[in-house]
């Protein structure tokens, strides 16, 4: 290759002069006069979303409209305040809407695995709740004192004076009859406890047994009492059968005398209810009380098996088991679900334990979900946290595609239980809005096709705001509301400036401010700590800087360590001198919650062949696909510009120096072409300069991110080696409205110790990293593309480069 030397170069400021970016076009300043008021004391606190007006049109849609499919997602970026104006229009949608009616599930006396479920008017559940409570307590406390009630003992004796005579009467009417006959009942035990009469034959006035008559009388009178006493037996058999009927029947009467008091006692008490018991189902469920009650005090009272703890345990199962409660509420609910677990959303059925082995699931114990809080209302959920629990998201999808919750169904089968229960399911009416970022929105929508027929709306919640006449009032009108509801010190002008400056910053373009209320909220609260440690009553523009300058030290251990690395030569950046090939990139080193610049070394080098250019990232994958893709887009300026020439004899390699983690994005495209230009001219690159930019396959500077990081990385670094004046940075002219360059920086410009340079090409870019006229680099360029032709024509195709002799890309 020629060795090409070229007079000294010219000073930075003088090569393209035109180029160079002013100070006051580094940074944007919103001065005490652009704002609306001296402080924020004097503005009224914001209302609703601040900046977010296409997605508060979206949620007025979705919030409205109550026909099937209208549920609602909300995007965006946390910090927009997307949460809290979306609780904030739920619940004034919510205040015009009527009161649901409250929901409650009782026991179905006739079939107790499948509870029956109750609609009752807002607030009348607690009362019947309350009523049927007070109902099983006075019935527990009663029933007990019934057996000793004066009209139950009169009626019960009566009813037994009765039956005693009228079985007396019979008795001695048998005996008389058996007397006449010479006969007479005896009783025998047959057993313990057990004595039954026996007929038996008398002599000389007195029963004996028939075996003893035997040598007493002959055998034909014999045979005639004997045969006689067994028609008499077998009268007395007839007698005792009709005495048991009669036994039976005087319990039914007793039992029958017992229900009449029972049922005049349960009716007294659930006269209290009456007033509660409204609907055909609550008149059934009160029936079905009224008449388990009876019976089971018949139960008890009578001669049944019944005990005081048996009927305790009995009418326990009357409660009411409210599940979802309006008696607090003055319009539709509005539901906030912190944990949507599948259970917390669907419900479920508990298992109470009642032994080692024994469990118990009844009306009881049935737990309402979010969804049923919610009927008639709106739901609120978190996207994120919907995905990470399992079976949340189908529980959900299930009820809304049904418009049917069935409670319990959540779970079932878990830890080998079978479901416990089948209550009747509950129809609901509620609107569904989920918060999220754009990515959970898109994971849904692909993984199930229901989800995008069920979220048919979606409201966006933007990053960011125009920074138009309004923007400035409404960031006071922000940062007054959180002066407000935190009892703050509030801002002055100053302090409201830096403050929309810095949303400025992280809008990251002029035009723009940011919508991410939640990073400017924590900037004024460290700021008004700063303020009242000063004992001011409104924090200043110097506490917002203060508190910029604390922040910038607490989280720049990554930077410092960069720093450090570059002082020791750890990581080689030189900014003196020139060299060929090699050119100052800078990079940003985004951790998602924080980015940094960092300067790095981009090498060239090139030689004849026909392998084109080569990224040693992409061989060695450690590149993504858009850093590929900028490479390729170099070949193709290349091919384009010298296509005269024919095809490009070349093997060019690029590399990141010191890049060992992967890199990605074409940001480094202008410097990688200038590297690769300083190689074919054989001319050398001002080190002082740090390069950043994209570019398209006509070399025209595309805009690239992170450029306030990565000029203020690079202005460190030469901070720290001495700023002369010979030090810049240059940028794509497009990337000057992202310019928020700190004070410090934009002081070093405009007393002209550092140089910020916007070029619209790539040629802009090579003049001023080369020192020379572009026609000149051509030339050179030419030239040496020139004799790699030549060269590779003498040698043929085993020159090194040509990949063994296989044709490379041109």
């Amino acid at each position: 290759m020629p060795n090409r030397r070229t007079a000294p170069q010219r000073p930075l400021a003088e090569r393209r002069p035109d180029l160079l970016v002013a100070a006051a076009a580094c940074r944007l300043v919103i001065g005490p006069g652009d704002l609306p008021a001296p402080s924020s004391a004097e503005v009224p606190p914001a209302e609703g979303a601040v900046g977010q007006d296409r997605a508060v049109a979206s949620l007025e849609l979705g919030l409205r409209l109550r026909s099937p499919g209208y549920h609602v997602f909300v995007a965006g970026p946390a910090g927009t305040g997307r949460r809290s104006a979306v609780r904030a229009m739920m619940e004034r949608f919510a205040a015009a809407l009527p009161v649901p009616s409250d929901l409650a599930y009782v026991h179905r006396f006739g079939d107790p695995d499948r509870p029956r479920l109750l609609r009752l008017p807002p607030g009348a559940g607690r009362r019947l709740a309350e009523r049927v409570d007070a109902l099983r307590t006075a019935l527990a406390t009663r029933a007990p004192t019934l057996a000793d009630d004066p009209e139950l003992d009169r009626r019960r004796e009566a009813l037994q004076e009765r039956y005693a005579r009228a079985e007396d009467e019979l008795m001695e009417g048998l005996r008389a009859k058996l007397g006449a006959d010479g006969f007479a009942l005896v009783p025998v035990a047959m057993g313990p406890g057990m004595v039954v009469p026996e007929v038996a034959p008398l002599h000389d006035g007195k029963p004996v047994p028939l075996e003893e008559l035997r040598g007493t009388l002959d055998a034909d009178a014999f045979s005639d009492t004997e045969t006689r006493m067994a028609g008499h037996a077998a009268t007395v058999r007839e007698h005792l059968r009709g005495a048991r009927a009669r036994q039976r029947r005087f319990l039914r009467e007793i039992q029958e005398l017992i229900r009449d008091v029972g049922t005049a006692m349960v009716e007294d008490e659930l006269r209290a209810i009456a007033g509660d018991a409204e609907g055909e189902e609550v008149e059934a469920f009160l029936r079905d009380v009224r008449a388990d009650a009876v019976d089971a005090l018949v139960e008890l009272v009578g001669p049944g098996p019944g005990t005081p703890e048996l009927f305790a345990r009995r009418v326990d199962r009357y409660r009411v088991n409210v599940v979802a409660d309006r008696s607090q509420l003055t319009g539709a609910p509005v539901v906030d679900e912190g944990f949507p677990t599948a259970r917390n959303i669907a419900g479920m059925v508990e298992r109470v334990q009642e032994g080692p082995l024994s469990w118990r699931a009844d009306a009881t114990t049935i737990r309402g979900g979010s969804l049923l809080r919610a009927d008639g209302g709106f739901l609120l959920l978190q996207a994120a946290d919907l995905l990470q629990e399992p079976g949340a998201w189908p529980q959900l999808k299930r009820a809304l595609k049904a418009g049917v919750l069935e409670p319990g169904s959540a779970g079932a089968g878990m830890w080998g239980f079978p479901r416990a229960l089948e209550p009747d399911p509950i129809a609901i009416d509620v609107k569904v809005v989920l918060v999220g970022g754009r990515w959970a929105y898109d994971l849904l929508g692909a993984a199930d096709p229901d989800f995008l027929r069920l979220f048919s709306v979606r409201a966006d919640f933007s990053p960011d705001m125009p920074r138009d006449a309004g923007a400035a009032r409404r960031y006071a009108e922000v940062v007054a509301g959180i002066c407000h509801d935190e009892d703050l010190p509030h801002a002055d002008a100053g302090a409201l400036g830096a403050l929309m400056e810095e949303g400025v910053r992280i809008a990251g373009r002029r035009t723009r401010v940011s919508a991410e209320f939640s990073r400017i909220a924590d900037l004024l609260r460290e700021s008004c700590l700063i303020a009242r440690d000063r004992g001011a009553d409104l924090v200043a523009r110097g506490d917002v800087e203060e508190a910029l300058r604390r922040r910038e030290y607490r989280r720049g251990e990554i930077p410092e360590r960069i720093g450090e690395a570059l002082r020791q030569g750890l990581l080689m950046v030189a900014t003196t001198g020139a060299a060929r090939g090699r050119v100052n990139g800078l990079s940003v080193l985004d951790l998602g919650y924080e980015a940094f610049g960092k300067p790095t070394r981009i090498t060239a080098s090139v030689a004849p062949g026909s392998a084109g250019v080569i990224s040693i990232e992409r061989e060695a994958r450690l590149s993504g696909g858009v850093y590929d893709k900028g490479v390729l887009t170099i070949g193709g300026y290349l091919r384009r510009r010298y296509a005269d020439i024919g095809p490009l004899s070349l093997t060019a390699s690029l590399a990141f120096e010191q890049s060992y983690s992967g890199v990605d994005g074409d940001s480094a495209s202008i410097a990688e072409v200038v590297a690769l230009m300083s190689e074919l001219a054989g001319l050398p690159v001002d080190q002082a300069i740090a390069i950043t930019g994209s570019i398209n396959q006509h070399g025209e500077a595309q805009p690239v991110g992170g450029v306030n990081e990565k000029i203020t990385s690079f202005h460190a670094l030469c901070r720290d080696r001495g700023l002369d004046g010979t030090r810049g940075v240059v940028l794509p002219a497009s990337n000057t409205e992202d310019l928020m360059l700190p004070r410090g920086l934009v002081d070093d410009i405009a007393a002209g110790r550092f140089r910020v340079l916007a070029v619209t090409s790539v040629e802009d870019a090579l003049e001023i990293a080369l020192a020379t006229p572009i026609a000149a680099i051509d030339a050179a360029a030419r030239a040496t593309l020139e004799d790699f032709a030549s060269a590779l024509d003498r040698t043929g195709p085993g020159w090194p480069g040509t990949s063994g002799g296989v044709p490379g890309p041109s």
